[in-house]
């Protein structure tokens, strides 16, 4: 999780994750003519939405259920922090869901609400909100994959500075994982959006959480 949210496992180009793609999310919104110039951006607005509410969504699951296996109190109040970002993301997510809901069939439909400007602009708001959890959770993941120890590191996400426990920020370098493989195994996991549609950015993006959080999970 936190690779993908510092970049090593974009696609380069236009596309960008973690923080970073929070922001050409929000600029792609505020940029009206895209809507009115590509028929088909409505369809990835709608879709990329409904796939990453869900996304966080399962973080948010995952994170619970990792802190029950764990059973370590040193880590409730990094697991608390994480787990809260992530429903907080995912609400807001599913506000832009609302907004512009997936609809397959209704392309035509899914454009029109793209070019809406009053819907983009509470878009905005809600991804801005969205962004502002998801770099505390990020936050948290960072501390609770050093708190773990072990001899292999992550880098910082894209735009910020990695975390000692407590919420020290470093000087450079990335943070530590440890013990992961003891979480989550054998959890079981569906993805309605993942296993109906076949994205494979946001498969890449999940089987990265998954990795992160000790299971290595495989998709036909």
């Amino acid at each position: 999780a936190l690779e993908v949210a510092a970049g090593e496992h974009g696609h380069g180009g236009e596309y960008s994750t973690g923080i970073a793609g929070y922001d050409a999310w929000i600029r792609a919104l505020r940029d009206g003519d895209l809507f009115v110039r590509d028929e088909t951006a409505g369809f990835g607005l709608a879709y990329n939405a409904a796939c990453w509410a869900e996304c966080r969504r399962m973080a948010a699951s995952f994170l619970r259920e990792a802190q029950r296996r764990l059973g370590d109190s040193a880590l409730d109040a990094h697991f608390d922090q994480a787990t809260e970002s992530y429903a907080t993301v995912a609400q807001e997510m599913g506000r832009v869901t609302e907004l512009f809901p997936f609809d397959v069939g209704a392309e035509v439909q899914m454009a029109a609400r793209a070019r809406d400007a009053a819907r983009r602009a509470e878009a905005v708001g809600a991804l801005r909100a969205a962004r502002a959890a998801e770099a505390a959770g990020l936050g948290a993941l960072g501390r609770i994959v050093a708190a773990l120890g072990s001899d292999e590191t992550f880098p910082a996400p894209s735009g910020q500075r990695p975390e000692a426990p407590g919420g020290v920020a470093q000087s450079g370098g990335g943070v530590s994982s440890g013990a992961l493989q003891r979480v989550l195994v054998g959890v079981p996991k569906v993805a309605y959006h993942t296993d109906r549609w076949r994205f494979t950015p946001f498969i890449t993006s999940l089987d990265a959480c998954l990795r992160f959080l000790g299971e290595e999970e495989q998709y036909d």
